[in-house]
């Protein structure tokens, strides 16, 4: 789309990484600014991207409506994609996920799969954590970034795929939540939170550590990946023909916490940590761009292959830690610079 579309006279392009782009109008300028917090801007947008012109206003008729009450409309000859909705928490949100969505076309194409884990990076080493909720995968990415110079690759949302004879390991993009346990844990290491989410933080610092850790999904923060200092894509390749060194860590958090214990086959750690549900449910993996998408049980299949050649080579720990990443760097050192 060459020419503005009437009444959106803002503009920007943004590099999603991966090689997508996606140009953006709107006539609600706080828009562009949030998007800015995520993606990286570029002057002109490569062909053939989508663009989306999103407007502050009540869905046309005829538009479909999503959960959130955005009217969308997609034209996949032209891919050009219509958004409008008159709150602008939903347009600026409702933005930001569906231009992601053309990663997620782009991934699926390249048969991707998600892992349930955290993702950090430093020179040729790449660490993942997989874990269920309350693990610490966020608190030792944060730690490894804050105190060690990692750079946080993903969280929580890690995605493979295949890049020719490579795999590729990133992120969907997306606000990394900490909750409010590991917040009061490292907040002399972090910035403020780019959204505190309505969080009391003084009234939490005054209740037990119990209390602070079993806390539920909505005593969170969230944090933009420019808030912390970090890029905001990350991308690492690795599996043959590069020097990345791959470790699988599956932590547990633990007072006190022991050494991390080496085992034999990285397998297992990944298997069950799949991510099938966020990929096939409509209210978190959308679909207002128009693409096809595998049947569950083929993600799947997809996905034990790609854990497979992730684990091979890797070294692999279990680990019960108490959110300081350094006992498992000193447990690599030997014949690495970390």
């Amino acid at each position: 789309m060459n020419t503005k579309p009437q009444g959106a006279p803002y503009r920007a392009a943004y590099d999603l990484g991966d090689g997508i782009q996606v140009t953006v109008f709107t006539d609600h300028a706080p828009l562009l600014q949030y998007l800015d917090e995520f993606h990286d801007r570029v002057g002109i947008a490569v062909l053939g991207g989508w663009t989306i012109v999103a407007r502050l206003t009540d869905p046309t008729p005829g538009m479909t409506i999503n959960p959130w009450g955005a009217g969308y409309q997609a034209d996949a000859e032209n891919r050009v994609l219509q958004r409008q909705v008159a709150d602008p928490i939903f347009l600026r949100a409702g933005t930001q996920i569906a231009m992601r969505e053309a990663l997620v076309e782009d991934w699926e194409n390249r048969r991707y799969t998600m892992l349930h884990a955290a993702a950090v990076r430093k020179d040729n080493l790449l660490i993942l954590f997989m874990g269920n909720m309350r693990a610490g995968k966020t608190t030792l990415a944060l730690n490894g970034a804050t105190q060690h110079g990692f750079e946080i690759v993903s969280n929580d949302h890690t995605v493979v795929y295949r890049d020719g004879d490579h795999l590729v390991v990133t992120e969907i993009p997306t606000v990394i939540a900490v909750r409010i346990a590991t917040y009061l844990e490292i907040e002399d290491f972090l910035p403020q939170p780019y959204d505190s989410n309505g969080v009391d933080i003084e009234a939490w610092r005054n209740r037990p550590k119990k209390e602070q850790i079993e806390a539920d999904d909505e005593h969170v923060m969230y944090y933009s990946r420019a808030s912390l200092n970090q890029p905001r894509r990350s991308s690492v390749r690795c599996g043959p023909g590069t020097d990345t060194q791959v470790v699988i860590v599956s932590p547990t958090f633990s007072s006190p916490a022991g050494a991390p214990q080496r085992v034999t086959d990285a397998e297992p750690l990944l298997r069950p940590h799949i991510r099938t549900k966020w990929a096939f449910d409509p209210n978190r993996n959308t679909q207002e761009l128009p693409r096809t998408q595998r049947a569950p049980e083929v993600f799947l299949a997809d996905g034990l292959e790609l854990a497979a050649t992730l684990a091979s080579g890797a070294e692999a720990y279990t680990w019960q830690h108490n959110g300081d990443i350094t006992p498992l760097l000193e447990a690599l050192t030997a014949g690495r610079t970390v």
